[in-house]
Formats: C-alpha cells, structure tokens, sequence
C-alpha cells in the first residue's frame, strides 16, 4: 500500500512540472527585451504582445534576424549586428536564467525580461 501511495504521489509530481513547463500564455503580454552586443552596445525594447513565443516576437517587431537550422530558426542579429559564426552567437537570457530552448520554442509570459547577449564560444 505505501508503494502505491508513493507512485501515485511521483506521478502526480511529474504531472504538475510537465504541465507547467515552457507552455505559451495566450492573450498580450508586456516584455522587456535588452540587447547586450558588441564593444558596450546597450539598448532596450519595451513591447506589449499577443505573440506566444518569443521567435514570432522578434520576426515580427524585425528586433532579429534568424536563419533556419536543422534545429529550427536561430538567431543570427541583433540590432543591426550579425554573429560572426566562427566565434559568436546570440545567447537568449529570460528573467536572469539562460534559456533552455530556442527562440522558437521559448514560450513568454507577461513581465518577461529577455536579454539578447552577444557570446563568444
């Protein structure tokens, strides 16, 4: 019987951080999004949306250019600046935490801070 109580109470814990992960919100929302490029360049969107994911919002407002991959689109400029492919790309940085998923996949929510961060690799 604990064995059974155990499983149901797991599922159910596994249930709730499934649901509740990376799902878009519906309806406008209010972002932030900073750019963080090239030798100190600084700038900052303020956007209200209905876009769902975050690559619909920046093909939309033309913040960034993206390029398909075999993985989906990916970000190749920002603000006018293109990535040199041999050293850097667009890291996606939401509410203080690097994101896990691409653009495309990257659901947003209402308050979403979004730092678009020049790295190099």
């Amino acid at each position: 019987m604990k064995k059974t109580g155990f499983m149901i109470v797991l599922m159910l814990l596994l249930w709730s951080l499934v649901g509740c992960s990376s799902q878009a919100t519906m309806g406008e929302k209010d972002l932030i999004i900073d750019i963080l490029g090239a030798d100190g360049y600084e700038n900052q969107y303020i956007l209200s949306t209905d876009e769902e994911y975050l690559g619909d919002v920046l093909a939309k407002t033309e913040i960034a250019e993206m390029e398909e991959g075999s993985f989906g689109r990916f970000i190749t400029t920002v603000d006018g600046y293109t990535a040199d492919a041999t050293s850097e790309y667009w890291s996606i940085i939401i509410n203080d935490e690097y994101a896990t998923k691409g653009a495309d996949e990257l659901a947003i929510s209402d308050g979403d801070t979004i730092c678009l961060a020049l790295a190099t690799f």
